[in-house]
C-alpha cells in the first residue's frame, strides 16, 4: 500500500473495548473526527481459523465517503498501534467507500401543523436520513413548507398545497446529492426524475389517492398513460386508498372486492411490481438470523425452570416448559437447515441436528473459496479488493463483448434432418399450465437462487399462491410477448479450475438464473429433448435422451487399444480438441442461423433468442457483487438453454467433417474390420477427431475447424489440444502433421470425460485418484461431530459413490477397490489411517440388506462388477447404438446374443470387464418370446429361472436338443407337446403353457431383465445376483426396527441392539475392556421385537415410538453417568421423555406443511359396476394368480350401456405371475369384442398399472412386452373406438369371480349366459354371490349330460340354477350342510378334515342314488 508521509496516528482504545480470540466487541468504537460533519465507526472484532495458531484482529470502517484519503493514513496508523496482529487493512479493503443507496421516504402525516408532527418528524430523519422525502395529506399549504425545509436542511423542496384541508404533497431533497427534476403533479401525485452523476435517471410518483373512488378512477388513469409513454424505471410510493388482498382490510364485502380486483388489473396492466424487499430483509433479520439468540434464550429459560424444579414440582412450570422445548426443537430444525444451506453438503441426517458438522463444512469451504489477490495482464499481484473485482469485471466483460471480426458463415446448408410432422407437433403445441407445473415439480428445490434471493422451494411450497401469476408470465413470454424486465439478471459464481487461482481465466463461471427464469427456459428444454435424437448424429451423446457419457468413453477406449496395437502401412491419428472459453465465445448470429436451420417453429427461435440476448450479469466475487455489464455474445453455463443450444451449434462441426468424408476428402478410421466408420466425437465441447494419419488429412481438418470457428465465434486452443498416433506411424509425418495442426502431440491422452485413457497397462497407479479422491472428500468433514448414524448415511450416498463414474467403464484393480472399502469402514465406525476404532460388525454384515439385518452398504468390488454388467447388459439390448457396434465387431464380429461374451487374446479392459461379468448378465437376463427363432428352448432363459436343460426329467433327443423356441411350436397357435411334455415336470410344462409365440416373422425376441417390472436394468437388482443374496434369510426383526417412525439415530440405535453390538459392560468385559456387571440382562433380542411389535403387548400404534425413544435416552443417560456426565440427565425424566416422544410422534405423523391442516376425515362410499355411455359396450377383465408365479386365469364379461349381458369367457393361463395374466385376459377380451363387431368400448380394470402401461407410449419391455403391444395394436386398429380406464376391485368383481374360475379349469372356455339386475333373481342376492351390483348365471357351451345338478355349498347356488336351467334338468339339494360344524380345511390333519366333512355334509339318498349329478362350487 502506498500512504502519504505523515507521522502516527496513536489510537487510544478504551479497555472497555479490549477484545479477546472469538469475541466481538460489545459495541462499535466511536470517534469524533467532526461534530459538524464526519462521525468514524470502528468495529472490531478478533478471529481464530481452524488450526490456527494465531489471532488475527479484522477491523471495519464505516464512514462517510467524502473521507476517503485520510483513512489511508488510519491505515498506517493501525499497523504501528497493533504491530504483533496481521494487518486486514489493505488500502481499502475493509473501507465502504461507494456512493450510499438513494433512500426514499413517503409519510401520509394526516396533517402537519402541529408541535407534535414536527417532533415526530425530526425523529424520522434523524432515523432514517432520506435524501427524498415526500409527505402526503398535510392539509395545509403556504410558507410552513419551507420552513419545514430549512429546519431540516433539505435545500431542495417543492409541493403541491391542500385543497382546502383536503390532500396536500410536500416535497424535499438533498441537491448536494440527488438531482430532482419535477416533470409532473397533480392533487393526487407528484412525479419527478431522479438523478446522480454516472448513475441510470428513474422517475418516482408519490401518492396520494383520493377517498372517492370516482377521483381515484381518475388517478389510475393518468398513471397508466405516464407509464404507455415513458420506459425508464419507476417506482410508486404514497397512500392508494386501496389494497391488493381482502386480509389487508380489517372487514369487507362485495364493493371492497370488486375495487380490491380492479385495482389489482391496473397494477397487472401497468407491469407494476409490489416492492416488500425490505419487509422481506426486516423479517429475515428479526426471524432467521436471530436463531442464535432464539436457542440461547430458550436454553436459558429451560435451565432456570429445571433449578426451580429440583426444589419442587409445580405443574405449571412444566407446562411451560414442554412449550418451551418445542420453540426450541423448531429453533434447531431451523439451525440445522440454515448451516445444512450453506454448507453445500447433499445430505442431511434425519433427526440428527449436526449444526457443528455443517458449520465446520461452511467455514471450510469459504477459505477454500475465498480469492483475497489475482495476478493482472503485466504479472504484478493485485492485492486491493476493489481493483481484484474491477480486473475480473473487465476480464470477463471482454470475454462476453463480440470481437468485431468478419463472420464467414460456410456451413453445409440444407443438410439438417428434416422434421417429421411429430416431431414438429411436439415443438409448436401451444404450451399450457401443466407444462409450467411439471417443470416446478422437478426443480431441485435448495439449488443456489439467483439476484432475486428466491429458490424453488419458495414456489413449489407456495405454489397455490404463486401460481396464478406464475403461470401469466411464463404463458405470456413463451407467447412471444416478451421478457420481464429484470427476469434476465444473473449472478456469476467463479469456480477455481486450479487450487491456486492466479489470472481471472483460471475460473469458471456459473450463472445463478432467477427461478422464474428457469421455468421459461426449462419449458422450453423439455420440447427440445424430445427432438434431440432426431436431429443430432449418433456420435454426439451429451444431453441427448437415450444416450450415455460412458458411450463416448467405451469408444474412445477401444480406439486408442486398437491405434497403440495398430500395424501395417495406413497409420492413424487421434485429435484431442480444446476450445477456448466454447459457451462464452458463442455467436449469438451463429445460434439464430442453426435454429433455423433445423427448422424449429420461428415462435420458438424468438423466444429462445431473447432468453439468450437480454441478459444484465454481476459477478460474485467473496460473495460481494460486482458492477453488471451486459454481454453481445456467450450463452452462459448454468442457464438451463446453455447445454441444449452447445449441442445444437456444434452438430454444424459434424455437418462439415461428414460433407469432406462425402467428397472423400477427410478419411475416417475403423476399429475392426467390417466396424462402423469414426470421424469425431461430441461430448457438448469435449470434441474427438479421427482420420487417417496423413499430412493432407490434417490440412483437410484444419481447414473444417477453421471454417466452424469463423462461423460460430469458437477460437482452437491449440496450447492444449494434442495428436495421438498409432505405433506405425513414422516420426517425420508425425512432425509435419503436428506443424500443420499447430498442436502438440502426445503418448498419452491423459483423461477423457473425467477417465484415464488408458493407453498402457493398467495397474493400480491408474486409478490411484479415485483412493485419493475419497480422502479429499473426507478432509473437509470433521468424524468426531457425526454420530454413528450420520456417519452411515454420509457413507452410502457419498463415499461409496465416488468411485462409481469410474466403474461404469472400466476394470478396477482389486487392490483400489478394497483400499475403498478399507477408507469406508473406518469413516464408519469413527477411526481414522491413524487411530483405528472398535468395529463392531463385520464388513460382510453391513454389506447385507436391511431387511437382512444389514446397511446395504455397498462393495466396491461388488459395485464395479454391478456396472460392468450393466454395460454387457447394454451391448446386449443397444444393437443400434454406436459404441455397441464398435465392441461387437470388435470381438464378436458383429453378432449379438446372449453367447457372444467371449474373452478373446490381447482385449481391452472394457472388454475384459464385461466378459468376466458376463455370467451375471446370463443369470439375470430372460427372453420375451415373439418370434422365437433367437432364442434357444433347452439353453437360455425364457420361460423359468433356469435353463429348461437343467429341469428336464431324461435325456433329450438329439433331433430337439439345441432346437429353437420357433421349432418346438406348430402353426396355428399351439405347442408340440408331443415332441418335450414328457421330458418336463408338470408344473414347468404349465408354466411353458403361459408364454406364446408370435407368428409374425418381424416381432422378434426380446431380452428383459428379470428383477425389475418393467424389464429394464437395475443395478440394486445387479448387486443382489452379485451378492447372492438369499430371499430366505430375511428377518422381519429388522424391518420392525427401520419402520419404527423415529429419527435415524434411534433407528442406527436399536439395530445394534438386536445385533447385541451394544457396547454395554457384558460385551466389553467380553472385548476385555471392563470388569463392571452388565446394564442389560434377559434375551435382549426377543424383549426388543417384542416390543416394537407390540401386537400382543398394547393395541396402540404408538407404543413402538414411545418404547423405543425411551430405551434410547435411557442408554445415553446411562452412558452419561458411567462416565461421569451426569449433568446431562434431566432432574425431571419422565416430563423430559414425555415430551420428546411427543416431539418424535408429532414430526413422524404431521404434513410436510407443518401439520396444522384439518385431519382427514373417512368417507365410505359404495362402489359398484359402472355402466358405458349410451351405445358403447363395457368389458370387465381381470387376472388371478396363485402365487408369484402360479397357477393362473383370466377372465371377462362384456355388457352393454343397460348393463345386458352380452358374452364372458375364463381361461386357463397355466403357470405365470398375476400381471401377465392380467394383460392376457386384456388381449383376449379385446380379440373377443373384435370378433363380436363391438364398435365402441370402454376397457374396465382393476389393476392400475396395467391400465397406465397400455395408455402410454412408452417402450413397454419386461416378460409382457408382446401381449402389451398386441393390446395396443388391437386398440388401434380401425374401425372401432376404445377407451381403458381404471376401476376399484369392488365394481369389478364379476371378472374377478371369472379369473379365479379360469384358474381351476383345465382349459379355455367361453361361457354365454344371462346377467340380470342386482336383487332380482333373488331377495338373499347378497348372500348368494355378493359381487358387484349384477349376478349372472354361467353354463359351458359343451355341457356335461346329467339328471340332476346340486350346489356344494351354499354359495354356489347361483351357478347351479344357470346351469340346471339351461341343461333342462332340476335342481335339488343333493347335500344337507350342518351348520353347527365349522370351517374343515383348517385342521391339522387329513383325517380331521376327513372326518369333519361327512359331520358337515349329509348326503339325500333320495336325490343322488342311481342319477348322473353335475356338482357346482362356488365361483372363487
Amino acid at each position: 500500500m502506498s500512504l502519504p508521509p505523515l507521522n502516527p496516528i496513536v489510537l487510544h482504545i478504551p479497555p472497555e473495548k479490549v477484545i479477546c480470540a472469538n469475541y466481538p466487541m460489545t459495541n462499535p468504537y466511536i470517534g469524533v473526527a467532526d461534530p459538524l460533519t464526519h462521525k468514524l465507526v470502528m468495529e472490531i472484532h478478533s478471529w481464530q481459523a481452524p488450526n490456527q495458531e494465531k489471532t488475527e484482529m479484522m477491523v471495519t470502517l464505516k464512514l462517510p465517503y467524502e473521507i476517503h484519503q485520510a483513512m489511508r493514513a488510519l491505515s498506517a496508523a493501525y499497523r504501528c498501534t497493533f504491530p504483533n496482529t496481521d494487518n486486514h487493512m489493505n488500502n481499502t479493503h475493509n473501507i465502504h467507500n461507494n456512493l450510499p443507496p438513494i433512500t426514499c421516504m413517503v409519510w401520509n402525516v394526516q396533517g402537519a401543523g402541529s408541535r407534535e408532527f414536527l417532533a415526530a418528524l425530526r425523529e424520522v430523519v434523524r432515523t432514517h436520513k432520506p435524501m427524498v422525502m415526500a409527505l402526503v395529506e398535510t392539509h395545509i399549504g403556504g410558507d410552513h413548507a419551507s420552513k419545514i425545509a430549512t429546519m431540516l436542511n433539505y435545500n431542495g423542496h417543492t409541493r403541491m398545497d391542500a385543497q382546502g384541508f383536503s390532500g396536500g404533497i410536500w416535497v424535499y431533497w438533498k441537491p448536494e446529492l440527488v438531482t430532482i427534476d419535477p416533470i409532473d403533479q397533480h392533487n393526487q401525485y407528484f412525479t419527478m426524475e431522479i438523478t446522480r452523476d454516472g448513475e441510470v435517471p428513474w422517475y418516482f410518483t408519490a401518492i396520494y389517492a383520493s377517498p372517492d373512488p370516482v377521483k381515484r378512477h381518475e388517478l389510475w388513469k393518468k398513471l397508466e398513460e405516464f407509464a404507455h409513454n415513458n420506459n425508464k424505471p419507476w417506482m410508486l410510493a404514497g397512500d392508494f386508498n386501496e389494497t391488493q388482498a381482502d386480509w389487508e382490510r380489517s372487514s369487507s364485502c362485495s364493493e371492497t372486492r370488486r375495487r380490491t380486483a380492479k385495482f389489482n388489473n391496473w397494477i397487472e396492466r401497468n407491469q407494476l411490481l409490489e416492492d416488500f424487499s425490505e419487509n422481506l430483509q426486516q423479517w429475515n433479520n428479526d426471524t432467521f438470523y436471530n436463531i442464535f439468540r432464539q436457542k440461547k434464550t430458550l436454553i436459558a429459560r429451560i435451565g432456570g425452570i429445571q433449578k426451580s424444579l429440583a426444589k419442587g414440582r409445580n405443574s405449571t412450570l412444566l407446562k411451560l416448559e414442554g412449550t418451551l422445548r418445542r420453540e426450541l426443537d423448531m429453533v434447531l430444525s431451523q439451525e440445522e437447515l440454515l448451516w445444512y444451506q450453506k454448507a453445500r453438503v447433499e445430505w442431511i441426517t434425519n433427526g440428527d441436528r449436526n449444526t457443528t458438522f455443517f458449520h465446520l463444512s461452511t467455514i471450510i469451504r469459504r477459505w477454500k473459496n475465498k480469492t483475497t489477490a489475482i495476478k493482472n495482464g503485466d504479472g504484478q499481484w493485485i492485492f486491493d479488493k476493489d481493483q481484484v473485482k474491477e480486473l475480473v469485471v473487465n476480464y470477463f466483460a471482454t470475454l462476453f463483448t463480440e470481437d468485431g471480426s468478419n463472420v464467414n458463415y460456410d456451413i453445409p446448408s440444407g443438410v439438417s434432418p428434416q422434421l417429421s410432422s411429430d416431431d414438429w407437433a411436439k415443438l409448436n403445441r401451444r404450451y399450457n399450465k401443466s407444462d409450467i407445473e411439471c417443470v416446478i415439480k422437478n426443480m431441485g428445490s435448495l439449488k443456489a437462487p439467483g439476484p432475486d434471493g428466491y429458490q424453488a422451494l419458495f414456489y413449489q411450497k407456495n405454489w397455490d399462491i404463486v401460481a396464478p401469476n406464475v403461470y401469466a408470465m411464463v404463458l405470456s413470454t413463451l407467447e412471444g410477448k416478451g421478457l420481464p424486465p429484470s427476469i434476465n439478471e444473473t449472478f456469476l459464481v467463479l469456480i477455481p479450475k486450479t487450487d491456486n487461482p492466479k489470472l481471472p481465466s483460471q475460473f469458471r463461471q456459473i450463472g445463478l438464473c432467477n427461478v422464474t427464469y428457469k421455468i421459461i427456459t426449462k419449458a422450453i428444454v423439455n420440447r427440445i429433448k424430445m427432438v434431440l435424437p432426431h436431429n443430432t448424429s449418433n456420435t454426439q451423446t451429451s444431453f441427448v435422451p437415450g444416450r450415455q457419457i460412458t458411450d463416448n468413453i467405451v469408444i474412445v477406449q477401444e480406439i486408442l487399444h486398437t491405434m497403440k496395437r495398430k500395424q501395417g502401412a495406413k497409420g492413424y491419428m487421434a485429435i484431442k480438441i480444446d476450445f477456448e472459453k466454447a459457451y462464452d465465445r458463442l455467436r449469438w448470429s451463429f445460434i439464430w442461423d442453426t435454429l433455423n436451420e433445423m427448422n424449429f417453429p420461428l415462435l420458438m427461435n424468438e423466444v429462445i433468442m431473447e432468453c439468450i440476448s437480454s441478459p444484465s450479469m454481476r459477478i460474485l466475487w467473496n460473495g460481494e457483487q460486482t458492477a453488471s455489464f451486459t454481454p453481445t455474445r456467450d450463452i452462459r453455463q448454468g442457464n438451463p438453454l446453455s447445454p441444449y443450444i452447445f449441442v445444437l451449434c456444434v452438430e454444424s462441426l459434424n455437418q462439415v467433417i461428414e460433407e469432406a468424408i462425402i467428397g472423400k476428402r477427410w478419411k475416417p478410421i475403423q476399429v475392426s474390420r467390417g466396424g462402423p466408420t469414426l470421424s469425431n466425437l461430441f461430448f457438448a465441447d469435449d470434441i474427438m477427431l479421427f482420420a487417417e494419419a496423413s499430412l493432407d488429412q490434417a490440412l483437410v481438418i484444419s481447414d473444417c475447424l477453421r471454417r466452424f470457428c469463423e462461423a460460430s465465434g469458437q477460437k482452437v486452443s491449440h496450447n492444449k489440444s494434442s495428436v495421438y498416433f498409432s505405433n506405425n506411424v513414422p516420426m517425420d509425418t508425425r512432425s509435419s502433421i503436428c506443424n500443420t495442426l499447430n498442436m502438440s502431440m502426445t503418448e498419452d491422452m491423459g483423461s477423457y470425460l473425467g477417465m484415464p485413457t488408458l493407453t498402457s497397462r493398467v495397474t493400480c497407479e491408474t486409478f490411484k485418484h479415485l483412493c485419493e479422491k475419497v480422502d479429499r472428500r473426507l478432509s473437509g468433514w470433521k468424524t468426531k461431530y457425526l454420530s454413528l448414524a450420520g456417519r452411515i448415511t454420509l457413507a452410502k450416498s457419498t463415499i461409496t459413490s465416488l468411485a462409481t463414474y469410474s466403474m461404469q467403464t472400466a476394470k478396477i484393480p482389486r487392490t483400489i477397490c478394497d483400499n475403498i472399502d478399507r477408507k469406508t469402514r473406518q469413516f464408519i465406525w469413527g477411526g481414522d489411517e491413524e487411530k483405528r476404532k472398535i468395529h463392531l460388525l463385520s464388513w460382510e454384515t453391513l454389506q447385507l440388506p436391511r431387511n437382512q439385518g444389514g446397511l446395504g452398504v455397498r462393495s466396491a468390488r461388488q459395485a464395479n462388477s454391478a456396472f460392468l454388467t450393466k454395460l454387457g447388459w447394454r451391448v446386449l439390448t443397444e444393437p443400434n447404438a454406436l459404441w455397441s457396434r464398435v465392441l461387437r465387431h470388435k470381438y464378436c464380429k458383429g453378432r449379438c446374443d446372449i453367447d457372444m461374451f467371449i474373452p478373446t487374446s490381447n482385449m481391452s479392459n472394457v472388454w475384459r470387464g464385461i466378459t468376466e461379468n458376463a455370467h451375471w448378465v446370463r443369470k439375470g437376463a430372460s427372453t420375451a418370446i415373439g418370434n422365437g427363432r433367437s432364442t434357444l428352448f433347452w439353453d437360455h432363459l425364457w420361460a423359468t429361472d433356469v435353463p429348461l436343460r437343467s429341469l428336464a426329467t431324461q435325456p433329450i433327443p438329439s433331433d430337439i436338443d439345441g432346437a429353437i423356441v420357433n421349432e418346438m411350436w406348430e402353426t396355428g397357435g399351439e405347442w408340440s407337446w408331443d415332441r418335450f411334455a414328457n421330458l418336463l415336470p408338470e408344473n414347468v410344462l404349465k408354466t411353458i403353457a403361459a408364454h406364446k409365440v408370435v407368428e409374425d416373422p418381424s416381432v422378434g425376441d426380446l431380452h428383459y431383465w428379470r428383477g425389475t417390472k418393467n424389464g429394464t436394468f437395475s443395478i440394486k437388482h445387479a448387486l443382489r445376483i452379485t451378492r447372492s443374496e438369499n430371499e430366505d434369510a430375511i428377518d422381519p426383526k429388522w424391518e420392525l426396527a427401520w419402520k419404527t417412525r423415529v429419527h435415524q439415530r434411534t433407528k442406527t440405535f436399536l439395530w445394534l441392539a438386536l445385533h447385541n453390538r451394544l457396547l454395554c459392560n457384558a460385551n466389553r468385559v467380553c472385548g476385555g475392556t471392563a470388569n463392571y456387571p452388565s446394564f442389560l440382562t434377559g434375551d435382549l433380542t426377543s424383549w426388543l421385537t417384542r416390543n416394537l411389535k407390540a401386537a400382543d403387548l398394547i393395541h396402540s400404534e404408538k407404543w413402538p415410538t414411545v418404547f423405543a425413544v425411551t430405551i434410547w435416552w435411557m442408554w445415553r443417560w446411562r452412558n452419561c453417568i458411567a462416565f461421569g456426565r451426569d449433568n446431562e440427565v434431566p432432574i425431571d425424566a419422565a416430563t423430559f421423555l414425555q415430551a420428546k416422544i411427543e416431539e418424535t410422534w408429532r414430526s413422524f405423523n404431521s404434513q410436510k406443511e407443518g401439520g396444522n391442516s384439518a385431519p382427514r376425515t373417512r368417507q365410505e362410499i359404495q362402489i359398484k359396476w359402472l355402466a358405458p355411455p349410451p351405445d358403447w359396450f363395457a368389458l370387465n377383465t381381470d387376472g388371478a394368480s396363485k402365487g408369484v408365479p402360479g397357477p393362473a386365469g383370466g377372465g371377462g364379461v362384456l355388457r352393454d350401456d343397460k348393463g345386458n349381458f352380452q358374452r364372458a369367457f375364463a381361461a386357463n393361463f397355466g403357470i405365470c405371475t398375476a400381471y401377465r395374466a392380467e394383460m392376457m385376459a386384456v388381449a383376449l377380451g379385446l380379440d373377443m369384442a373384435r370378433e363380436m363387431g363391438i364398435q365402441k368400448l370402454v376397457i374396465q380394470m382393476d389393476n392400475e398399472a396395467c391400465v397406465k402401461v397400455i395408455k402410454s407410449n412408452e417402450f413397454p419391455g419386461g416378460e409382457c412386452h408382446h401381449i402389451i403391444n398386441l393390446c395396443r395394436s388391437l386398440i388401434e386398429m380401425p374401425g372401432w373406438e376404445v377407451v381403458i380406464i381404471h376401476r376399484l376391485r369392488e365394481g369389478n368383481k364379476v371378472a374377478d369371480r371369472l379369473a379365479n374360475l379360469g384358474v381351476v379349469q383345465e382349459e379355455k372356455g367361453w361361457v354365454s349366459g344371462l346377467l340380470a339386475r342386482d336383487r332380482q333373481i333373488s331377495p338373499d342376492f347378497d348372500r348368494w354371490f355378493g359381487c358387484d351390483s349384477w349376478a349372472f348365471f354361467i353354463w359351458f357351451d359343451s355341457p356335461v349330460e346329467c339328471d340332476v345338478v346340486i350346489a356344494v355349498p351354499d354359495s354356489g347356488v347361483v351357478a347351479a340354477l344357470g346351469d340346471a336351467e339351461k341343461a333342462g334338468v332340476p335342481f335339488q339339494k343333493g347335500l344337507i350342510r350342518s351348520h353347527y360344524v365349522g370351517r374343515t380345511f383348517i385342521e391339522p390333519s387329513q383325517r380331521i378334515r376327513d372326518f369333519g366333512v361327512k359331520l358337515k355334509l349329509a348326503p339325500v339318498k333320495a336325490v343322488l342314488e342311481g342319477k348322473r349329478v353335475v356338482i357346482l362350487s362356488t365361483m372363487a
